[in-house]
């Protein structure tokens, strides 16, 4: 299988990843400065349902967002593998590229004819 990679995009991937960890993080904050109490809307039986429900609902966007803000955190931390992975990789394949064209250069001078530029 033939695989076509692009180090630049994997980056430009990863800068976008750091964006939506910041706006999760934000909205997690916000979401968990909302009093679990719900807002006062009295005693009443409704109130105390709809307390209930802002009270569920809260603590579900909590849950969801703290699922997202870790999710990415995982993303990046695997895209960052990735890169390190793929730098290391384009490294030693140029270090090795060197090296061989450093061992055939003696075999190509001996080879060459005098007077041809090798």
């Amino acid at each position: 299988m033939d695989v076509e990679f692009d180090i630049d995009s994997l980056q430009d991937f990863r800068k976008a990843l750091e964006t939506r960890l910041s706006q999760a993080q934000t909205i997690l904050s916000a979401v968990r400065k909302i009093p679990p109490s719900g807002p006062p809307v009295g005693n009443m039986a409704d109130g105390e349902v709809y307390t209930s429900a802002v009270r569920t609902r809260n603590n579900a966007y909590v849950e969801r967002l703290t699922r997202l803000h870790e999710s990415i955190k995982v993303a990046i931390a695997g895209t960052d593998q990735i890169i390190h992975n793929y730098s290391t990789v384009e490294a030693l394949n140029h270090a090795n590229a060197q090296d061989v064209a450093g061992r055939i250069a003696p075999v190509g001078a001996t080879l060459a004819q005098p007077g041809e530029v090798v």
